[in-house]
């Protein structure tokens, strides 16, 4: 197994406190506490805080954008399995960074550089979307859509998928693991319309 170095551990343990008290209520010395270090360790690893949210968001497009057995990022080859597997890693992902999702608009607000980012990686993922839409199509398995009805799926799709845990929060719903499995049956139930029928 390979060992965490200093730069993880402030990583990991700053994610950990962000999801679960939210970054206004964190500190860079609670996550250097967290990490186990010195303030003077964080600080020879990050500046501040935005510097750590940073490198957590990179961390989440890196992992979007590795290689899996349905494709990479949120392009799927076409097969019911696959579009399953994208769904379950998609939610996974965000209840992992849920924080992200959560503070979306005012992360945003707060860092002109994470803005920039964000939106570049949504732009691309929604790229992805609209061409597996399209390939589903080309397979048989989903039916025929002209433009205005790809764009309303892809766009409902990417709604449903970035703000179903915030969904949750909003209506007193503790998030957990096993909200996933909630989120999945939104997601296939809102495309069973959109499946082909012989």
């Amino acid at each position: 197994m390979k060992k965490l170095t200093t730069k993880d551990r402030i990583v990991d343990a700053a994610l950990r406190l962000f999801n679960e008290e939210g970054t206004k209520a964190v500190t860079t010395n609670h996550v250097a506490a967290a990490a186990g270090i010195s303030p003077g360790n964080l600080y020879y690893h990050f500046r501040n805080k935005e510097e750590i949210i940073r490198e957590i968001f990179s961390r989440l497009v890196e992992f979007t954008n590795s290689e899996s057995t349905y494709g990479a990022g949120f392009r799927v080859k076409p097969s019911i399995e696959n579009l399953e597997e994208v769904f379950k890693r998609v939610l996974t992902l965000h209840w992992e960074y849920r924080f992200l999702y959560r503070e979306f608009n005012a992360l945003l607000n707060r860092d002109e550089e994470l803005k920039y980012r964000i939106i570049k990686y949504q732009k691309d993922r929604l790229m992805e979307v609209r061409e597996s839409i399209r390939e589903f199509i080309n397979a048989g398995i989903f039916r025929k859509m002209d433009d205005a009805e790809i764009e309303f799926v892809k766009t409902t799709l990417w709604i449903i998928g970035t703000y179903w845990h915030s969904y949750l929060e909003a209506n007193g719903r503790k998030i957990t693991k096993a909200r996933v499995e909630d989120g999945i049956g939104m997601l296939r139930r809102f495309l069973k319309p959109y499946m082909y029928k012989p």
